[in-house]
């Protein structure tokens, strides 16, 4: 009797189990399945009768939680670690620091030509200072 009542309890966790999945699937609004394993199942302790000395036959001993690491690990490997940057990785960086540097001769010529003009309307602006300055001294008849 003891067998068929672990066996039925192991049934049930392992519904319990599917139950989970389904209710992690269960579109939004819908209601969750609940569990088929009674809820006195998760404080039942059941010792086993042929070793002395608090052997449980119910419930099954739980993984600690680095056995559960280790077996996340082990089933998704690419997720604790994932691939690397690949056998040709420095061309990833060349690229990069190409476009970096064509970017940075851009920024300069453009700085540059802003330079260039504000120059040019600067040489502008004292040509015309020194030209409205002649003429003043023209109309007046001093020497230019």
């Amino acid at each position: 009797m003891i067998n068929w009542i672990i066996d039925h309890l192991h049934d049930m966790r392992a519904i319990d189990k599917e139950i989970d999945a389904l209710n992690l699937r269960r579109p939004r609004g819908a209601d969750a399945v609940v569990w088929v394993t009674p809820h006195f199942a998760m404080d039942l302790k059941i010792p086993d009768p042929d070793i002395e000395g608090g052997a449980l036959l119910w419930p099954p001993p739980q993984p600690s939680p680095a056995q559960l690491m280790a077996r996340a690990m082990m089933e998704n490997p690419r997720l604790f670690n994932p691939p690397g940057p690949g056998p040709e990785w420095w061309k990833t960086i060349e690229e990069r620091n190409r476009r970096q540097l064509e970017d940075n001769r851009k920024q300069i010529a453009e700085a540059e030509q802003r330079q260039r003009e504000r120059e040019g309307r600067e040489r502008a602006e004292i040509e015309k200072a020194k030209e409205a300055d002649r003429a003043a001294h023209r109309e007046r008849g001093w020497p230019v």
